[in-house]
This record gives C-alpha cells, sequence and structure tokens, in this order.
C-alpha cells in the first residue's frame, strides 16, 4: 500500500475527504434532495479507497537481511529486532494468558513465541487437535493478550517434523514415529485454519513452520514448501518462519536450504519473499562462536533474515550457562538477529520463572527494538 504523503494525491483525497464528509451526514439530516446526498456519496466511494486501517503501522515484513517496520510506522521501514521468551503454555509456563503477556512485556520483550500444535498436544498422540478448537481455546486468547499488552506473537507449530514410520531419539520421548500422510496433510490443513484466522491481525508477527524436524532433507522441502504454498493462498502478508532439519541447528540450514535456493529460489513465491529462517541452540552442542560461520555463510549468499527462535539452559553449571548466554546475546545483537529464551522449568504466573534473568533482560531492553508508533500521513 503506497504511503500517503503530503506530495501525493492519497494525501490530498485524505484531506479533502476530512473537510467534506461532514457534509454528507448534513444533507442526509436535513432531508437534501435524494440526488444531492448520492452525488457526494458516489464522489466519496474513490476515495474510500485511499485510507488505511488504523494498525498498517504495526505490520512488520522482510526485506533483504532483516525484519522491518511498515512504511505506515514511525520510523518507517526501519530494522525490527524481535526479542523475547517462549510461551511453552499448560507444558512448562502455566497462569492465565494476560498475565504471562504482561510478565514478559515488563522484562522488555517485544514478542513472545507461543507453543501451538497442528496433530497432537505436545506429541500425545492420545491428544488429537481440533485446529478450530484449539484455535478458539488456546492460541486466540494469548493472541488476544498480547494484542492488549503491545506485545507481537509467533505462533510455533512445537512440532517434530519425521519421516513416515520412523522413530528418531532426541535424548528425550521425542520419537515422532506417528508421521504419514494422515498427519501431513493435517499439519497443512492446520495452517491454512490458521492462516485464515489470522490474515488481517498484525500482532500475530508470523507462523513457525515446525519446532525442530528431524526427518530427511526430501521431507523437510516437500512438506515445508507445500504447506508455504497452501498458506499464501490464503495470507500474502505474514512473515513465515521456516526451520531446518537436523532439531533445527544453524548448522543444518545450508544443508537443508542451499540448493534449493540455487536450483528454485525462495521456498516463498512472494516477491520479496517473507521468510525468516530460525536456527536453535542449546549449552554443550552448538557455541555462539561454532554457529556464527554458519550463520554468516547462509546469509551472505542469500540475503535473507535469520531469528534464534529458542535457545536456553538445563541449569546444570550455572557459570558455563551465564558464558552461554552472553556469548549469544553478543553474537544475535550485533548482527541484529532476533532471539526467544525456552523456559526449561515449570513456572507459573505472575511469577513466571527464566534463568539468568539478569542478564536476558536487560539485554532484551537494550537490543530489542520498540512496538511501532503510528507515522503521520
Amino acid at each position: 500500500m503506497q504511503a500517503q504523503t503530503p506530495g501525493n494525491p492519497g494525501a490530498r483525497l485524505s484531506c479533502i475527504r476530512r473537510i467534506f464528509s461532514p457534509a454528507i451526514g448534513c444533507l442526509i439530516l436535513r432531508g437534501a434532495a435524494p440526488r444531492a446526498a448520492l452525488l457526494f456519496l458516489a464522489i466519496g466511494l474513490p476515495w474510500a479507497g485511499t485510507a488505511r486501517a488504523s494498525d498498517d503501522h504495526f505490520w512488520l515484513h522482510v526485506d533483504g537481511k532483516h525484519i522491518m517496520t511498515s512504511a505506515h510506522a514511525e520510523p518507517p521501514n526501519a530494522v525490527f529486532v524481535p526479542v523475547g521468551v517462549a510461551h511453552c503454555k499448560d507444558v512448562l509456563t502455566y497462569g492465565p494468558d494476560d498475565d504471562v503477556a504482561a510478565w514478559c512485556k515488563a522484562r522488555g520483550c517485544n514478542v513472545i513465541r507461543l507453543s501451538a500444535y497442528c496433530n497432537y498436544f505436545n506429541g500425545d498422540t492420545d491428544s488429537r487437535i481440533d485446529i478450530e478448537h484449539h484455535i478458539e481455546t488456546f492460541i486466540d486468547p494469548f493472541v488476544q493478550a498480547c494484542k492488549k499488552n503491545r506485545v507481537y506473537v509467533i505462533i510455533d507449530n512445537h512440532d517434530y517434523l519425521g519421516d513416515p514410520g520412523r522413530e528418531i531419539g532426541g535424548g528425550e520421548a521425542q520419537t515422532p514415529a506417528y508421521w504419514g500422510e494422515e498427519e501431513y496433510e493435517r499439519f497443512k490443513r492446520a495452517w491454512e485454519a490458521i492462516a485464515a484466522r489470522y490474515k488481517d491481525e498484525p500482532w500475530v508477527m508470523g507462523y513457525e513452520l515446525c519446532n525442530e524436524p528431524i526427518c530427511s532433507v526430501a521431507t523437510l522441502r516437500a512438506q515445508l514448501v507445500e504447506c508455504i504454498q497452501r498458506i499464501r493462498a490464503i495470507d500474502r502478508r505474514h512473515i513465515i518462519f521456516l526451520p531446518s532439519n537436523d532439531w533445527t541447528h544453524g548448522r543444518a540450514m545450508w544443508e537443508s536450504w542451499a540448493s534449493y535456493y540455487d536450483e528454485h529460489g525462495s521456498p516463498d513465491a512472494l516477491a520479496p519473499p517473507q521468510i525468516v529462517h530460525t536456527f536453535h541452540e542449546y549449552p554443550g552442542d552448538n557455541d555462539a562462536d561454532d554457529v556464527a560461520p554458519h550463520i554468516d555463510r547462509f546469509q551472505g549468499k542469500y540475503r535473507v533474515p535469520v531469528m534464534l527462535t529458542e535457545f536456553g539452559f538445563p541449569g546444570r553449571d550455572q557459570k558455563a550457562e551465564r558464558q552461554f548466554l552472553i556469548s549469544y546475546l553478543v553474537a544475535t545483537g550485533k548482527r541484529k538477529i532476533g532471539w526467544c529464551l525456552w523456559p526449561w522449568h515449570v513456572s507459573h504466573a505472575p511469577a513466571l520463572s527464566f534463568s539468568h534473568e539478569d542478564l536476558w533482560a536487560p539485554a532484551a531492553r537494550m537490543y530489542g527494538s520498540q512496538i511501532p508508533r503510528e507515522g503521520s500521513e
């Protein structure tokens, strides 16, 4: 949508509309001839097309290597760095939605990553998801709480995309042997339902298609590219957060998507594409100094944004964890890369518990962008 600056026709029509719109009502109220009233209404119809929604300045979009603010925001088309925490709702973090959103906002978060589900609740095959009910009772109450508290939300399908019938252990009971054609289809239909519900909601920053795929690269591409296409048939505006294979490690980004870009271009057919590639890291696996070259290589060649949508620490070695946290806060900060901290431990709002708050909360205020303000027409 074109920005309405004083030098363009949209701004002039907007000014005229403000002057003459009250006259329409006066003609009707005073019983003016129908032809006169209809003439004013007919002239006014084109003006309606120049009006923009009052929430346009909250929309975010991708441009090059960064997430950006809207042309209608103040400042316009500026780099936006999302920083916050994950809300593993009713699994690790509990409490009223408004209390959770308010707690996060008070600590400098401008985004919260909500763990939602497309097939089974938290991987429990005895708890199959009815997506419409899930949206209505689980997702939307939190989206509305975030909107009220002026903090964005990323809807995360917190699942582990797998190959049909294949069990893959991750040190825990994360073995998605249930994946088959039915689950793949339910996964994509769920995203269609979510897109249909939120296609006009700017406080939803975007859709994280899958938490941590642990499947073949062929399965990853086939399922996620089709999912993007089906979302885009409904919603052509929201950012899509795209994972990589091998538990969404940064080291797997190149193997998962580089040759796809070389052969086909972006997985998103929009121009420009609205894709952010995600990565997840934990202590004892990949430290920031090890991951940074992988991220720099991928961004350097393909000029796409990335976001650390999950990182954290299990609470075993406080000193090592603080060093790990600081290294990632510095590495992402210098590159203007966003992040979301994972909770790890059970806690209840309004007293949520995320380890090392004395480090990450000041960093959120330092590196995170302010929620966009409305710019002048």
